[in-house]
């Protein structure tokens, strides 16, 4: 049962009221993984530190409140729930282990990948042919270059044909070369060693007149009627083809059974003569599961193509009976050397990619031809997934290069570390509460989600990473006068803040520029940086530190770290909470409702709105700030130049009595209205007023009389540097109340109930008598004279009470034991928040 059912206050503003009881401190409200309470209490930032990072929403906006001159003895920090968290890979590194802490369970993978990738180089036969436009004359002089390496010139010799033919023979040679012929009357054809050398960079033709330009076109090691086999991760890939070809022709008689895939076949007896048999045979083997076709491809031949790659065999074809039985050979591959070589490679190379996909939506793996011949396909597989070539032969054909395959481990990557550690997770053991899963499109990141919406886990993260090739440094706060150093490899880079401080923004884009900046400085020719590394801005008050040499670490530092911060490895993404705010409050509540003012660290709108909507049914306060240049531009109101969308108009023109706005520069990444609720809180309610408050570690915002006059106008807040000092401006809730005179009326209702009350609890009875309704009566007198020590209430004029008398209180009031028609009137004492002085001076 509430208090207010036993002593129920209402006390009259002029511009409102005010009718339930209830009074507090103050309660951050976040979104942390770092314990499961709804709800802790914390005295100090030494204890705030325990819990949370300085890198934290809620470490952030708990320093504001206790960096004040005076601060509350206690905060709350209420957390809202979150099912689904986002880490980061930020730091990549080979050799080092990466951790995640789900409640209370460390789960760590070793960053160094396991899993192998291949790339398969073939020799052989590779050829190159040059085809020249025009025919030489005699001016020309031409200089072949083969592997780099120029060779003599050939000049004119009487004719075309003992020209190239000279030029061949120059080009034959060359070490790398097996012959250099004359192949028409404009051609060379050139047949090289090994694969591994067989470039032709280039055949210049100088000389007075036209001289021919040289086309080269390569030939790679596959040629006319090559047939590839390729085995992935133990699976042959390619349309599988068997050719079969028998010994003989069939004779009268005879008997023959194929067995494809396993699976014996009927017997095909011999009819008529060798193409009708032979005919008949690859009918019986085209109705085989798993065929695609079979036809006689030679008087002794059947080729067999199948419908999908991997393991479709011919395993056998047996001819019984007779007076002779011709013997079947068998030959399979999965690739055909069709168009070219280097056509060939490609369509093995998109093979391989389409089967390392399978299973990935998209997938990232892939497989690329390379080098002048095509000779190479280098395979890299998706995160964590083999990519190994077990065999790559070939066979038939004029020559059959051969295949060197060289296996290497996965590259660390961010990719591979978060599919590691993903993997990890899900097969820890005992189970951990949540599913690990890794995107689409791998982008070094994992997504971690509860089993069960709502029930709660949590979560923390590190590695053994010292010096990082990659981290990330984060402007908490904006201080005036501040020099922000960030010291790489022992070199300061600084940017000293000025009096009225930029946004964290514009300190992380000035420490950005001073750690790209080349050096010597214009009017010198710059050369370089000042250390090899590369800043990238975030553009939201952090930026990346990248070595420009990827894997070299490096020794990172900064100064000073009340201010910023570094982090490295893995970084816990922005938590996202899954319910509504007014559920989360509502559950807070439930544990713990000792909590007067609120600060959000979430600034999404929807959030703050839904809030300010539930504080109003509410004894209690909320304060948020906004960025929204809205709010200083233009005046409240629709249309064209004025503001009808910020917050502060929302709440303006919906009347709030219990949210304050407050504008500043730095509300997206700072909470200075933590900052505001530790320097008024301490204080007595209605002692205070909150404007010309000096807020500590606060930036100020630099405005013009206009921008101010549109902040006002709403009802809004400010932190200026006036007269040589930054002060809060006005002290008002967003219907135009102050906020002082809410806390005020809020304390004296909770003062009133509490002493009426302890009268009730602790008398045996209060009779309903002249007496016992003056007991009640002192009560109220007591809270009234207990106010006007604070400054709250007039002294002058007096308050008043006013009381029945026992025997003017209605019989049924009396059977029903309630007390009515008490009241009282006073004056609000008010503040001075603006002096005119009017005076003359005479000589």
């Amino acid at each position: 049962m509430p208090l207010s059912d036993i002593v129920n206050v209402q006390i009259t503003r002029e511009t409102q009221t005010v009718s339930e009881a209830g009074f507090g401190t103050l309660m951050i409200l976040g979104t942390n993984k770092n314990w499961n309470d709804l709800i802790r209490k914390y005295s100090n930032m030494q204890q705030v530190a325990v819990d949370f990072n300085p890198y934290d929403p809620e470490y952030i906006a708990a320093q504001d409140v206790f960096s004040q001159k005076i601060t509350p003895p206690f905060i709350y920090i209420g957390r809202r729930t979150v099912d689904t968290v986002g880490i980061d890979v930020e730091t990549a590194l080979p050799a080092q282990t990466y951790t995640a802490t789900i409640n209370g369970n460390d789960v760590s993978i070793n960053s160094s990948s396991a899993v192998m990738d291949s790339v398969v180089t073939l020799s052989g036969i590779n050829t190159v042919v040059v085809n020249f436009d025009i025919d030489f004359n005699a001016a020309s002089s031409i200089v072949p270059t083969i592997n780099g390496a120029p060779l003599a010139a050939v000049v004119w010799n009487t004719n075309q044909a003992t020209t190239i033919a000279a030029l061949a023979t120059e080009i034959a040679g060359d070490a790398s070369v097996t012959s250099a012929s004359v192949t028409g009357a404009r051609q060379i054809t050139i047949v090289f060693v090994s694969a591994a050398s067989a470039i032709v960079d280039s055949i210049e033709t100088s000389g007075a007149g036209s001289q021919p330009v040289a086309t080269i076109l390569y030939s790679g090691p596959l040629v006319t009627g090559n047939r590839i086999n390729v085995s992935l991760n133990g699976d042959e890939l390619g349309t599988i083809t068997s050719i079969i070809d028998f010994s003989a022709d069939f004779v009268a008689s005879n008997s023959i059974v194929a067995t494809v895939n396993g699976v014996v076949l009927s017997a095909n007896l011999f009819s008529v003569d060798q193409a009708t048999t032979i005919a008949a045979v690859a009918t019986k083997i085209g109705t085989a599961t798993g065929v695609a076709n079979s036809t006689v491809t030679g008087a002794r031949q059947i080729t067999v193509v199948f419908t999908d790659p991997g393991t479709n065999t011919v395993n056998s074809v047996v001819t019984t009976l007779g007076a002779s039985q011709p013997t079947a050979t068998i030959s399979e591959g999965g690739f055909v050397f069709a168009v070219s070589s280097s056509a060939t490679m490609s369509t093995i190379a998109a093979a391989i990619q389409t089967a390392l996909n399978v299973g990935y939506t998209p997938g990232i793996a892939t497989a690329v031809v390379s080098e002048t011949n095509s000779n190479v396909i280098s395979i890299t597989s998706n995160p964590n997934q083999a990519g190994v070539i077990d065999f790559f032969t070939v066979s038939l054909g004029a020559s059959q290069a051969t295949a060197t395959i060289v296996n290497s481990a996965q590259p660390t990557d961010k990719n591979t570390i978060a599919d590691l550690l993903a993997e990890a997770i899900n097969a820890f053991s005992p189970d951990l509460g949540v599913i690990a899963t890794t995107p689409a499109v791998p982008n070094g990141t994992l997504t971690l989600t509860a089993d069960v919406s709502g029930v709660p886990y949590t979560l923390a993260v590190s590695t053994t990473i010292v010096n990082p090739d990659q981290a990330r440094v984060t402007i908490t706060q904006a201080v005036p006068n501040q020099a922000y150093t960030v010291i790489i490899n022992g070199t300061s880079f600084i940017y000293q803040a000025p009096n009225n401080v930029f946004t964290n923004e514009q300190i992380a884009a000035n420490l950005v520029l001073a750690i790209n900046t080349l050096y010597p400085l214009p009017p010198a020719t710059p050369v370089a940086k000042l250390q090899p590394v590369t800043a990238v801005d975030n553009f939201n008050g952090s930026f990346e530190i990248i070595s420009d040499v990827v894997g070299a670490g490096l020794i990172i530092q900064i100064l000073p770290v009340g201010v910023m911060t570094i982090q490295k490895g893995l970084i816990i993404q922005p938590y996202v909470p899954s319910v509504s705010v007014v559920t989360d409050l509502t559950a807070i509540q439930d544990v713990n409702d000792d909590w007067y003012a609120l600060a959000c660290t979430d600034r999404t709108k929807a959030t703050v709105l839904d809030i300010a909507a539930w504080i109003e049914s509410q004894v209690k306060i909320f304060g948020t700030a906004s960025d929204d240049p809205n709010i200083i531009l233009y005046p409240p109101g629709s249309g064209s130049g004025f503001d009808s969308t910020s917050i502060a108009y929302t709440f303006f023109s919906l009347g709030y009595v219990r949210t304050f706005v407050l504008y500043h520069d730095e509300a997206a990444s700072d909470y200075p209205e933590c900052a505001w609720f530790g320097a008024v809180l301490p204080l007595t309610p209605g002692s205070e007023t909150w404007k010309f408050k000096t807020l500590n570690s606060i930036s100020y915002s630099d405005l013009t009389s206009t921008q101010q006059a549109n902040v006002f106008a709403k009802s809004a807040n400010t932190y200026e540097y006036v007269g040589g000092v930054g002060i809060t401006q006005n002290g008002t809730m967003a219907q135009g109340e102050y906020i002082d005179i809410i806390r005020g009326v809020d304390w004296l209702t909770s003062t009133i109930q509490s002493y009426v009350y302890s009268v009730l609890v602790n008398s045996p009875k209060v009779p309903y008598t002249d007496s016992g309704i003056t007991a009640i009566e002192s009560q109220i007198r007591r809270a009234l004279q207990q106010g006007v020590s604070n400054n709250f209430i007039a002294a002058d004029p007096q308050y008043q009470i006013f009381v029945p008398k026992a025997v003017n209180v209605p019989p049924i009031d009396k059977a029903n034991r309630i007390l009515r028609n008490v009241s009282f009137q006073a004056t609000l004492a008010g503040a001075i928040q603006a002096v005119q002085i009017t005076g003359t001076v005479s000589v």
